[in-house]
């Protein structure tokens, strides 16, 4: 291996252990990093895949029944061996990446789970990528991981399309079957969102069916009729790259979001309700920051109420 090999190798390592704790900075250099060369992204997505399949084999061995020797995939089998010197360190963090078993049904239904303000990346046995935002809850099917349910919070959904057996997520009484997809479904209690990125998705709840196309958003609030609007595809699941984009949206929604993404409560006075905003908004390292300049945007006043934040008119 070259020394060029051998910096980036370094390089993505570096970023594997740093991304566990990043903060906006963190992350527009890993951007900058990824975006200066494609073989950045190869050595990062190897680690980061190799990473959680060390952390899962140390620290989370399955029961006897359904033990799987760990070994690399072929795809990456002559890049773990490298990694095995260093396994006890990686170890020691929370893996950026959850992944089933290639062709290993569970049992049991598996739940994934984000703290308010985490993000978690997942990959399911067909080859499905779901991002999980803060405050989030996925249950899948142990009969049919093919199924899931999102339990509360966002996730974004990059869909192994096959014909054959349907790709389904319920979120409520709504169900979201994939068309060869890239998606985001939003589930706070009752109230569903769902936005478009590539494909299609035909949206189901009661009598009623969607097709939604790339582009598309659809608003099912908690106590309201559907509404349907455009959002760019690039803008689709934002908050993966720390940001947050809205086009008319309720400030409730937008104050949900915030909470999920900061990990800190937000809610709003009685007065706001009605309120609607248009913008883009960055997060950042600290809670404080990001809430204080998401209310000036919004022409609100932010104040401090128990542990969290609350929004007022000026």
């Amino acid at each position: 291996m070259t020394d060029a090999n051998n910096r980036i190798q370094q390089d993505a390592l570096d970023w594997v252990i740093r991304l566990r704790h990043a903060d906006a900075a963190d992350w527009a250099a890993f951007d900058a990093w990824l975006g200066a060369d494609s073989a950045h992204a190869d050595a990062y997505w190897r680690l980061a895949a190799a990473d959680a399949d060390i952390a899962a084999a140390l620290g989370q061995p399955m029961p006897a029944a359904e033990v799987i020797p760990f070994e690399a995939p072929r795809t990456r089998r002559n890049f773990a061996a490298p990694l095995l010197p260093i396994a006890a360190s990686v170890a020691l963090a929370v893996g950026l990446w959850w992944t089933l078993a290639p062709g290993i049904a569970p049992r049991a239904d598996t739940v994934i789970e984000t703290r308010p303000g985490e993000l978690r990346e997942a990959r399911l046995p067909d080859g499905t990528h779901v991002a999980l935002n803060g405050d989030t809850r996925l249950t899948i099917d142990g009969a049919d991981p093919r199924k899931l349910r999102l339990d509360r919070g966002e996730a974004r959904f990059a869909v192994v399309h096959r014909p054959d057996a349907p790709f389904v997520v319920n979120a409520g009484t709504a169900q979201l079957h994939d068309i060869g997809t890239v998606f985001d479904v939003v589930r706070d209690g009752t109230a569903v969102r769902v936005a478009v990125a590539e494909g299609a998705v035909l949206y189901r709840e009661d009598r009623i069916s969607l097709r939604l196309n790339p582009g598309d958003s659809l608003t099912r609030p908690a106590n309201g009729a559907i509404r349907t609007a455009r959002i760019a595809p690039a803008d689709v699941a934002a908050w993966r790259t720390r940001r947050l984009v809205y086009d008319q949206a309720p400030l409730e929604l937008v104050a949900a979001d915030l909470a999920r993404a900061t990990g800190v409560p937000v809610t709003l006075d009685p007065g706001l309700a009605g309120r609607r905003f248009s913008g883009g908004l960055r997060l950042g390292a600290q809670p404080e920051a990001v809430i204080a300049r998401a209310a000036g945007l919004m022409n609100v006043r932010a104040r401090r109420e128990g542990t969290g934040w609350r929004f007022s008119e000026r």
